[in-house]
């Protein structure tokens, strides 16, 4: 995505895609895909003779939590590769240039240039990311709602069941400040190393 190629805009368009889905919409849409009776997910499988009967994803206890994990990666994925992509382009040229002139390697070009030039936005965007599926419930909520037996829940959805359908406050309460804390100490440690200079 980062070369000069014929219908790049086309491809970055279509990569924002799955940004633009509402992850409650998403969740049913791989509902459907990984349904064990008329999944298409299922029916791929079974033509490649991989199974020979239909599984089901979201509520056997070993595959849900991978199940989850498909479309929320698929959601986060866009804005991530736009920001590094956005740094990539914003490495000039002349850096590569001049290594090509010194005799560097791909391996040198990629440590001294090209990861000095991302390491900043990519430490940027992954502590986004790492926050944004902390303190989402919807993929998981619309899917599995935390099951199977308690497979796929988050601490989100946790606090979302304490203070919403048991009422109990104050363990809501007491998560949700572990959860701030957490976040807090994420963002501290992204922080440190997205602070060293570039081309260093």
């Amino acid at each position: 995505m980062n070369e000069r190629l014929p219908g790049n805009r086309i491809l970055r368009t279509i990569v924002l895609i799955p940004w633009a889905v509402p992850g409650i919409v998403l969740g049913i849409m791989f509902l459907w895909i990984l349904d064990s009776s008329y999944g298409v997910f299922n029916a791929m499988l079974r033509d490649l003779g991989i199974l020979s009967a239909d599984f089901p994803w979201f509520v056997d206890r070993r595959t849900a939590l991978i199940s989850v994990m498909v479309p929320t990666i698929w959601k986060s994925y866009p804005m991530i590769t736009l920001t590094v992509l956005a740094a990539l382009q914003s490495i000039p040229r002349e850096l590569y240039e001049a290594a090509n002139v010194d005799g560097a390697t791909h391996i040198q070009k990629f440590r001294f240039i090209t990861w000095a030039g991302i390491r900043g936005p990519s430490m940027l965007v992954l502590m986004i990311s790492a926050l944004g599926i902390f303190r989402d419930v919807d993929i998981v909520f619309g899917t599995t709602g935390g099951g199977p037996a308690h497979a796929t829940e988050t601490m989100s959805l946790y606090v979302y069941r304490e203070a919403f359908n048991y009422f109990r406050m104050g363990t809501a309460t007491a998560v949700g400040t572990v959860m701030i804390i957490v976040a807090l100490m994420i963002g501290a440690i992204f922080t440190i190393f997205a602070q060293r200079s570039k081309f260093k």
